[in-house]
């Protein structure tokens, strides 16, 4: 470590740097906002929706993450510095998009697999071990693929030749969970 210290002492460039203002009430308010909606949403069936202590119920704590997060983009399109969320990127239309698509993506592919762990186990009966090898050719074809795909997309021309037939065949597996089942 300290040889390497010396040795980036030495040789790294100095780079221009330029003076950043944090944006604390920024990062405040949407670690409210997150933190109020999930909250609210995991202690749902803990609390039955109601009251949490003092009056304050889950769903004030859901309203309150949701407010948070109002004020959050308030302050992020009247912000004079450097915002957290430029929003102005989202007026970019293949920003957005791509943004969306990432999150919809991600979104399926984080929650598809607790309900198929519950069938696997609950319906089916299959002992947790065996439940998550059924998982992970999934996720090492995901692994293996990634750079692939990710030069691929980065090489082509148009990107959305590659993604939408990609994004096509990661909902017809899913849907074929559904329709097929996954364990004879």
């Amino acid at each position: 470590g300290v040889v390497a210290w010396r040795l980036a002492l030495r040789f790294a460039p100095r780079l221009v740097t330029h003076p950043h203002r944090f944006d604390l009430l920024g990062v405040v308010l949407s670690t409210a906002g997150m933190f109020g909606i999930v909250f609210g949403l995991q202690e749902m069936n803990t609390f039955h929706g109601g009251e949490i202590v003092g009056g304050v119920t889950v769903w004030m704590v859901i309203v309150a993450g949701v407010g948070a997060l109002g004020l959050f983009l308030a302050w992020q399109a009247r912000n004079p510095g450097e915002p957290l969320l430029p929003l102005g990127l989202l007026r970019n239309r293949n920003f957005a998009v791509a943004n969306t698509t990432i999150s919809m993506a991600a979104f399926a592919v984080q929650c598809f697999p607790l309900p198929l762990m519950f069938y696997l186990q609950d319906v089916r009966g299959l002992p947790p071990p065996l439940s998550a090898l059924l998982l992970a050719p999934s996720a090492i074809v995901s692994a293996g693929l990634a750079r692939v795909v990710g030069r691929m997309v980065d090489r082509a021309e148009n990107p959305r030749q590659i993604v939408v037939p990609s994004l096509a065949v990661a909902a017809g597996g899913v849907l074929s969970t559904t329709f097929l089942g996954v364990i004879p």
